[in-house]
């Protein structure tokens, strides 16, 4: 499980930890793993979550180094063993004068179809400062390739109260 850790001081990070599905199941929760931080220190990451199945043979996670969405594949997902954090081998920038020109970050973990990987992300707008949501559709061998974007959100606020 990736999940944003925040200390309320430094810049949020992600963090990872486990639990055997046996115990998951059966609610012992005090078997989840020691987290382990696996974003640099200084940057503010966060939206993380892992592909469900390799990439060319590597790990391929997807988070958010503000303002864009990310890629990294990695080896194995042992970070405290090698003392290692996620980094930058793609991304996804926002797109300026859209619905999605701040800033974007992911909303769900990658499905796999047969046209490419979908993703659900979401995009703050530059013009009105509200939050969308959009459908992203990656390549199946390089997640890093974009083949389709919503150019219009597929949900936004409509009311006051949902801004």
């Amino acid at each position: 499980m990736f999940y944003t850790a925040y200390d309320g001081s430094n810049p949020p990070r992600v963090a990872m930890t486990d639990i055997p599905v046996k115990d998951f199941d059966e609610q012992h929760w005090d078997k989840w793993s020691e987290p382990v931080l696996i974003t640099a220190p200084t940057i503010s990451n966060k939206d993380c979550c892992l592909f469900p199945e390799k990439i060319k043979g590597k790990f391929a996670i997807i988070h958010r180094i503000e303002p864009d969405i990310v890629f990294d594949f990695v080896d194995d997902l042992d970070f405290a063993k090698h003392g290692q954090f996620l980094e930058v081998k793609g991304k996804i920038s926002p797109r300026p004068e859209r619905w999605d020109s701040e800033k974007i970050g992911i909303n769900t973990a990658p499905l796999k179809t047969k046209q490419g990987w979908l993703i659900l992300y979401h995009g703050l707008s530059r013009i009105d400062r509200h939050y969308r949501l959009g459908a992203l559709l990656l390549d199946l061998k390089d997640p890093c390739k974009v083949l389709g974007r919503t150019p219009y959100p597929i949900l936004q606020p409509e009311t006051l109260f949902e801004r």
